[in-house]
């Protein structure tokens, strides 16, 4: 799980900002008991448009890429896929996330351009009452290449060494990761499972019907029996006619596609309408947009669910109905009560998904002077209780986070 993230000089986040993920008691089933503390499972982000919620996202996304696959997905001369804020593009991007692995507390440290990894530095510890300790680190200034090893990971062979320094673009940590180094402290990787619709580019959006190829193969090929009741009887809840998935494959819709000088049949699932006589079969391309959405959350929920990881969804109300997000929200936290390794983020422009939070899982993000995106958490506004209704209280301004009038930016100037 992460427990926190330091961020600086990355998208439209210039000033270092933290995101904190910790809570300082077990409030309620949607708060994880650690070894190391308190850890929220489920936290919202809500801001304006242009705020920042989405560089948030990115932020972690990249993150996970830089720490475990750049080393095998960037040529040398490639320049990192990241982009500092513009006002200071001429600075350092700093990046930390602290996070946990196999009853250990681990710190993995950035300082980068979008040329080379300047600094890098992986840190341990195995008890609340130790300090951090040092498992490796690297520097790259002034093309010089410094490394420092540890106990926890003795040093790299000259033909290793020569290779490490070349691949200035790339973290050692995923070179370790990839060749078994770091195993013994239980690092195979961060997330075990990992979902998020976000890229380089921003959200990354499919067109409906491959969305409908993917939910077809994964309901006939990779989904579990009790994934599929989960599904069903959280579809069911939704009040839009489905009752079941039908296994009449004699119906299926099937389509030609053509991959370069492959040409192959693709089925789409049917579903299941009305009760008795009355039952019939609607092909899943011909469901609403928002039904084929919903349904193409349930899938990464699932999977990390059941794997343990992290969930990142921006602006996750898209094409869907807000008490229908609500309810995958729900269905979803109820299925991961008794799960200490499961975390959800997402971006919304709807209040009412604030319902149902406590104040330490709710980010607000706002543009100061409308340069650097701001990161603050709820329960850092003085004066905010738990029983407070958080959705009439943000759109009254209370917490701020929201849209400026054009009186308050004329006072402004």
């Amino acid at each position: 799980m992460i427990y926190s993230l330091k961020v600086k000089n990355i998208y439209s986040i210039g000033k270092e900002q933290l995101f904190d993920f910790c809570n300082n008691k077990l409030e309620d089933s949607s708060v994880a008991e650690t070894k190391f503390g308190y850890v929220n499972k489920t936290s919202c982000v809500i801001g304006n448009n242009g705020s920042g919620k989405t560089s948030m996202l990115k932020a972690i996304t990249f993150f996970k890429w830089l720490a475990e696959e750049s080393f095998y997905k960037l040529k040398i001369d490639d320049l990192i896929p990241f982009q500092p804020h513009y006002l200071y593009e001429n600075e350092p991007s700093r990046m930390e996330m602290i996070f946990n692995k196999k009853d250990k507390l681990f710190k993995l440290e950035f300082i980068l351009n979008e040329k080379i990894i300047l600094y890098e530095k992986l840190s341990m510890k195995k008890s609340n009452t130790n300090k951090f300790k040092n498992v490796y680190s690297v520097s790259r200034y002034n093309d010089g290449f410094k490394t420092l090893y540890s106990e926890y990971l003795p040093p790299v062979n000259k033909k290793e060494r020569d290779r490490l320094k070349i691949k200035s673009n790339s973290s050692l940590f995923s070179y370790f990761l990839n060749t078994g180094a770091l195993s013994h402290l239980g690092l195979t990787n961060i997330f075990n499972a990992f979902y998020s619709n976000l890229t380089e580019a921003g959200r990354a959006d499919i067109p409906l019907l491959y969305e409908c190829f993917d939910i077809s193969d994964l309901l006939e090929k990779q989904t579990t029996l009790k994934q599929k009741e989960v599904i069903i009887d959280t579809l069911k809840t939704f009040d839009i006619g489905i009752e079941d998935i039908s296994s009449d494959k004699s119906k299926q819709f099937i389509f030609k596609t053509r991959n370069f000088d492959n040409a192959e049949d693709k089925s789409v699932i049917n579903f299941v309408h009305g009760k008795n006589q009355n039952r019939f079969n609607v092909p899943l391309l011909f469901e609403s947009d928002g039904t084929i959405r919903s349904l193409s959350l349930l899938f990464p929920f699932l999977n990390v669910a059941n794997e343990g990881g992290i969930l990142i969804f921006d602006e996750i109300e898209t094409s869907k109905h807000p008490n229908i997000i609500k309810k995958i929200l729900s269905s979803f936290e109820e299925y991961i009560q008794k799960k200490n390794d499961v975390q959800i983020l997402f971006s919304t422009h709807m209040p009412l998904l604030l319902e149902n939070r406590n104040k330490s899982q709710i980010f607000l993000v706002e543009k100061t002077d409308c340069i650097n995106s701001e990161i603050y958490r709820l329960d850092e506004v003085e004066g905010v209780r738990n029983d407070e209704n958080f959705a009439v209280k943000y759109l009254s301004g209370r917490y701020g986070a929201v849209p400026r009038s054009e009186v308050e930016i004329v006072k402004e100037t």
